[in-house]
């Protein structure tokens, strides 16, 4: 596989060659092909979302075969979670909010760094990466959460966030009041949030670690790996 992309939907993989999207479909060498390649692709809990190859236009599958349709005009990145699906303008970094019918999407805010949607809103990194806000839930009306910080990650654990710290590159996670968070664990190479804990990549990409849940404790779960991912299994 080229890329795998994960979410309440289930599991979606790029053909390394192609770029063509499958789909896993819960055993053994069981996949079903249903679309073609995109600069990007994102899973919300009702479907998989694509970038066409040239960030023209984003589609929504349909569901079955190689059905998709068009939801939305050119963006830059797609960010997608259990609140749904949020992309921006190419052009200006904007955040939209996608509403859930073709060409109908919100403004909700303003360019950033990056973006991270959890279950019940969506949390972005200002561009100068010093500070995390949280969405508000309507207007462009934003929280400021926290400091500064290096990269986000979305999922269903705890209270839907995690952030690693910009110097050192330790873990901590958001308690859900502003500037309250906890450093549960040591840098990586990348994390991802599942809906019962985080998994890290350690720095040399040469185990997988998941956290215990309490202090900084983490158990080595795998051998090395290019990436993770992490949904509702």
């Amino acid at each position: 596989a080229g890329q795998l992309y994960a979410g309440g939907w289930g599991l979606v993989a790029t053909n390394p060659s192609s770029g063509d999207l499958y789909r896993y479909l819960g055993t053994p060498d069981n996949w079903q092909y249903i679309g073609s390649a995109g600069a990007s692709f994102a899973v919300t809990h009702d479907s998989v979302y694509g970038l066409t190859p040239s960030k023209d236009a984003v589609y929504r599958y349909n569901g079955s075969g190689t059905s998709w349709t068009r939801i939305g005009g050119p963006a830059g990145q797609l960010y997608a979670g259990g609140w749904g699906l949020v992309a921006t303008n190419p052009s200006s970094g904007d955040l939209y909010r996608y509403l859930g019918t073709p060409d109908n999407w919100q403004h909700i805010g303003s360019a950033g760094a990056s973006f991270a949607v959890t279950d019940d809103t969506v949390y972005g990194l200002t561009p100068g990466k010093d500070a995390v806000y949280r969405y508000d839930g309507s207007g462009s009306s934003w929280t400021k959460v926290g400091g500064p910080a290096g990269q986000l990650y979305a999922g269903g654990w705890g209270r839907g966030l995690v952030a690693t710290q910009p110097g050192s590159g330790d873990l901590k996670s958001y308690l859900g009041t502003p500037d309250t968070w906890k450093v549960i664990g040591i840098a990586g190479a990348s994390f991802a949030v599942g809906t019962d804990t985080v998994y890290r990549l350690t720095p040399a990409s040469d185990a997988v670690h998941r956290y215990n849940g309490s202090g900084i404790s983490w158990s080595k779960v795998g051998d090395a790996a290019h990436s993770l991912v992490a949904g509702d299994i």
